[in-house]
């Protein structure tokens, strides 16, 4: 049993003879070190392979998780131009495997966007082959816990990487949305601010324009309160209750914004649900790589 899956060109075909004439060959070339090389052959605009692997003890026995992705733009849920292969050691009856994975994959590669930009081709697979011999995990096991954390771990860990790597990013922001109504709410909000292309040409100005923020935040469609948003760089308040907080806290932020990594918090102050997105900054060189993408 084999499964393909490709990412490039929208409408360019596979050259289907060639892979299926090729795939004994690979076959008989399976290494156990063999991930690091996959990891390396999936890349298409990224610079670097992607690999994360965890471990963990589940009754007396070690299991292993180990992930490779590959993907650094047009990258927005549902995944997009994005391919993820999991692989586990542990015994896992596949029911309770695949509902642990999806729900992985609405906090990780479901929760980034790079430019908004959605695509035809994007999958993530898990396969375990119970190799550890441990309990089987079933939706019952007390184990099933652990081997969740470790799973989302390794997701959320790829998901991150996908973005640092983004096409032409300088930035890694982590939008955070708390405290509203239903989790939905809050991922609307949290993408709308994070697909902005006003707010992301801020974060690569390192301008601390919370007003495009505030834009970005009644664009979502969410039925908010203006007069109840808080808005944060880091633990820098500069929106209180839908008022700016001054120009001392908006330098203050600014030199947040001039790390590599930071995190803006949005607080609706209306109910109990949070929602979290990773993105990047819009810089001329994301516009210089896909102008001549296919030149």
């Amino acid at each position: 049993m084999y499964r393909s899956a490709s990412t490039g060109v929208i409408g360019k075909r596979l050259p289907i003879e060639i892979i299926s004439k090729n795939i004994p060959q690979l076959v008989e070339g399976l290494t156990p070190d063999g991930i690091l090389s996959a990891a390396e052959a999936i890349l298409t605009t990224d610079t670097h392979p992607k690999v994360v692997w965890k471990k963990e003890t589940i009754g007396d026995k070690e299991i292993t998780v180990c992930g490779i992705a590959k993907g650094a733009g047009m990258i927005m849920p549902n995944m997009a131009t994005m391919l993820s292969f999991i692989l586990t050691d542990a015994a896992i009856e596949a029911e309770t495997l695949e509902k642990v994975f999806k729900e992985g994959i609405r906090c990780s590669f479901n929760s980034i966007s790079i430019d908004g930009e959605t695509s035809t081709n994007d999958m993530a697979m898990v396969l375990a082959n119970g190799k550890a011999k441990n309990p089987t995990i079933t939706g019952r096991s007390q184990d099933l816990e652990l081997f969740r954390n470790l799973l989302v771990d390794v997701l959320v860990k790829l998901s991150s990487m996908i973005v640092k790597d983004g096409e032409g990013a300088t930035k890694f922001v982590e939008i955070s949305v708390v405290n509203s109504k239903e989790y939905h709410n809050a991922a609307k909000v949290a993408f709308s601010v994070a697909n902005s292309n006003l707010v992301k040409t801020a974060f690569f100005g390192e301008d601390c324009n919370w007003g495009r923020i505030i834009s970005a935040i009644g664009a979502s469609g969410v039925d908010i309160e203006p007069e109840k948003i808080n808005i944060s760089f880091e633990d820098i308040m500069v929106v209180k209750n839908g008022v700016g907080t001054g120009i001392e806290q908006e330098e203050r932020a600014s030199k947040v914004l001039q790390r590599e990594e930071f995190k803006v918090v949005i607080d609706l102050n209306s109910g109990s649900s949070n929602a979290r997105v990773f993105t990047t900054d819009l810089s001329p060189e994301y516009v210089t790589i896909n102008a001549n993408y296919r030149t």
